[in-house]
């Protein structure tokens, strides 16, 4: 079977993973081994330059400042410092496996000036040339959305030369698309631009505010998923990862970001918590910020939900070293996974640490591609009622997953076919 995972403890709270391959084999089926290697970037060789204040006095003012974030790291802190000295000495080798890469002069001229640009701007990666701008789609197709008529669900199917095509992409916008087979198909839009949509999956590819109904219709209606543990139009998961803001996006523009948390408003009074199975989890993805802690209470409480567990995701180099200072002011090395489950306790208690204290996970990973986090289907199954027959929802996702269902305005942004290769070649680079 394949893994993504180079070190796991006994206990399963501390776990060395690697990114591009966890979600190259998210795309796998039952039937069907993964599909090829996801392109990536280089990995990090050495911690980031520090851009932490210098003076005692600007230090002191910044604790103050962000007192709820720095008492939660205050609470991290340790339990980092003993996973990462953990897998420093039961694993053996690099953090990471080699990676596909794509050579910088190999990308197109717009991607190089755009990097030339934004230098100052400290990421994780690079831009793969050409590729397919959501944003710019989902910006021109906002409007059209609105005037739609009821869509029926689109069921690819395996042609002799196994190719769907959709003429252009507004007829992709808005659509509950299935692969109701066991195999990977291709999807192609036009002439362009190619995807590779892996098995048993089904996406909307949509800004969540418009596409709300399409997603209740296809749910409920035209593909209502049913497990032993999930009734018809229920997920028993459902993992959400905000667009939450924060001034690296914002200078670097690669994605809208949600300014005033009023995405994570809508979640929380929609009637998206009604597709939750009764004992399901719900995972979200959250920032340091504390305002972002507190958007996931809110939601937790409006969805019955309880924080039962927290998994830290620490970035760090190929050779184990946090990627900036574990207690800088500035930018915190790690993000943190909040999985809550849904319970029968009344809202009020509803992310209360003295109800029930959350258990810590730590999750080290060498960084991907800017802002492309690990593939957690390896570290949820388990949690699952029955690991081979459960449905999952993502939501903000920017990659499918085989199984899945995934709902977001750049769920095809990793399938894309040139985010793949299917062997090296002179052109790819293995660190």
């Amino acid at each position: 079977m394949s893994t993504a995972i180079l070190y796991q403890s006994d206990a399963k709270d501390v776990t060395l993973i690697d990114i591009p391959t966890s979600i190259a084999i998210a795309q796998e089926g039952p039937s069907v081994v993964r599909y090829g290697h996801l392109l990536s970037s280089e990995p990090l060789l050495q911690p980031y330059p520090s851009i932490e204040p210098k003076s005692d006095k600007a230090k002191a003012e910044l604790q103050r400042n962000n007192r709820a974030r720095e008492d939660v790291h205050d609470a991290l802190r340790s339990h980092i410092l003993v996973a990462l000295e953990e897998i420093r000495k039961r694993h053996n080798g690099n953090w990471c496996l080699p990676r596909r890469i794509k050579p910088t002069q190999q990308l197109n001229k717009a991607s190089a000036q755009m990097r030339k640009e934004k230098s100052e701007e400290a990421n994780y990666g690079d831009q793969l040339p050409l590729e397919p701008d959501f944003h710019t789609f989902a910006a021109n197709l906002n409007i059209l959305s609105r005037f739609q008529t009821e869509k029926e669900v689109i069921y690819l199917s395996p042609e002799e030369d196994n190719k769907d095509e959709l003429p252009d992409i507004s007829t992709l916008y808005n659509t509950a698309i299935c692969n109701p087979t066991d195999s990977y198909l291709n999807l192609s839009i036009g002439q362009k631009d190619r995807f590779i949509i892996p098995p048993l999956c089904t996406f909307i590819q949509a800004e969540l505010t418009c596409s709300l109904d399409t997603f209740k219709q296809a749910a409920t209606e035209r593909l209502p998923p049913k497990t032993s543990s999930a009734r018809p139009g229920q997920f028993d998961i459902i993992i959400v990862d905000p667009p939450w803001s924060n001034l690296s996006v914002k200078r670097a523009g690669k994605y809208k970001v949600d300014r005033d948390n009023s995405l994570m408003r809508f979640l929380a009074k929609s009637e998206l918590g009604q597709h939750l199975a009764r004992d399901g989890y719900v995972g979200v993805w959250i920032t340091n910020k504390a305002a972002s802690r507190k958007a996931v209470v809110n939601l937790f409480s409006h969805w019955r939900v309880q924080l039962v567990e927290e998994w830290i995701w620490v970035k760090t180099t190929i050779n184990g070293e946090t990627v900036t200072e574990l207690d800088g002011f500035w930018r915190k090395p790690y993000e943190i996974f909040c999985l809550g489950k849904k319970t029968s306790m009344g809202s009020a208690e509803q992310g209360n640490p003295e109800v029930s204290k959350p258990k810590l996970k730590i999750i080290a990973a060498v960084p991907d591609l800017h802002s492309r986090k690990p593939s957690l289907k390896e570290l949820i199954e388990p949690y699952m009622p029955d690991p081979s027959d459960y449905q999952c929802l993502e939501m903000f996702a920017r990659n499918l997953t085989a199984g899945w269902w995934s709902w977001g305005d750049e769920v095809l942004k990793f399938n894309w076919e040139g985010c793949w290769t299917r062997e090296l070649d002179p052109s790819e680079v293995e660190i």
